[in-house]
This record gives structure tokens, C-alpha cells and sequence, in this order.
């Protein structure tokens, strides 16, 4: 099985955007957040995206990936490179964790932040501005550059809900 890392801050529509290239097949799709609450189902507050143990998650994380046996075909592994700690603060995820996740490739989605606020009003009700989203995404983009340098695997960057993008990108390397 290939995992493919599908990065984005919160809100960029990395789940929407795996959802329309998903057939069960070929493509299989998990969040990593759903993955730490099927792990333990008090790890992340249903009205918060601030993390109280990014350390523990990240763990958690890897435990639940550790026990996803999916035919052969490629896990659309959607998660961040960077959180928002309790704090809120942004805080980088260790290398180890991509390290232990043995990713084939990184694909990040992308988009406008006044786009991604508008999205995170009407789900959440954020709590951010546009400046902190703006700061946000250059940092997870950074990060997930940095990483996929580290592993030496392909770092591609798709606008949000572009899923052609998203599935040429996925189809074309292959381990």
C-alpha cells in the first residue's frame, strides 16, 4: 500500500478534495484525525482545532495506521504538518512521525486564506483571522517542503477541490 501525505491547514478543503478521486479501489481515503479519535476518542475536542497533546496524537496517529489494512491501491493520508496548540500557537510535527508513516509522496493543498476563513466561519465558527491563517499556511507549506526534502519523496502543491490535479499527481509516481 502507498501512502500519500495530503497536507493543508484547516479548512483548505483537504477532505473534499480526496472525497471526489476516492473508488474504493485504487484510492482509499482517511483523515488523521479520524484515525487519532478511532485510537482514542477523546484526543480531539469536537469544537476545538487546538490540539492538547500534539506528542500523544501523533502517536495515536501512528498506532491507528499501523492497523489500516487496505488492499493494494494508495491511502489518501489527509493531516497537517503544523497544529494549532492549546495555547494557539503553531506548533511543527516532528519528522519522525512522516519518517514512521513511510509516505511514497506529499501533495499540499492550497488556497486563499480570506477563501479558507470564509470556510472555517461557516463550519466552526473561527476563531482566527486572516493574518493568522495567511501565517499558517506558509508555515505548514515550509514544513511539509522541509519533510518531504528530509524523506526524499515528491512535494507537489494543488489548489483546493482541483481533484484532476489531485489525481494526475497520485497516478503519476508510483513506487
Amino acid at each position: 500500500m502507498r501512502i500519500v501525505f495530503i497536507a493543508g491547514i484547516h479548512g483548505v478543503g483537504k477532505g473534499s478534495t480526496c472525497s471526489k478521486i476516492v473508488d474504493d479501489e485504487t484510492f482509499f481515503h482517511r483523515s488523521a484525525s479520524s484515525v487519532i479519535k478511532e485510537e482514542k476518542a477523546s484526543a480531539i475536542s469536537a469544537n476545538s482545532k487546538r490540539v492538547v497533546d500534539v506528542a500523544d496524537n501523533q502517536r495515536l496517529l501512528l498506532a491507528g495506521i499501523s492497523r489500516f489494512r487496505a488492499p493494494e491501491g494508495t491511502l489518501l493520508l489527509d493531516g497537517h504538518f503544523t497544529l494549532i496548540s492549546k495555547v494557539g500557537i503553531l506548533v511543527e510535527i516532528p519528522i519522525d512521525v512522516f519518517t514512521s508513516l513511510e509516505l511514497s509522496q506529499i501533495v499540499m493543498i492550497v488556497d486563499d486564506p480570506v477563501e479558507i476563513l470564509k470556510r472555517l466561519e461557516a463550519r466552526d465558527g473561527a476563531g482566527v483571522d486572516v493574518d493568522f491563517i495567511k501565517e499558517h499556511q506558509v508555515r505548514e507549506e515550509k514544513h511539509g517542503r522541509s519533510v518531504a526534502a528530509l524523506l526524499g519523496v515528491h512535494f507537489s502543491l494543488v489548489d483546493a477541490f482541483d481533484s484532476e490535479t489531485l489525481l494526475t499527481s497520485c497516478q503519476g509516481l508510483k513506487d
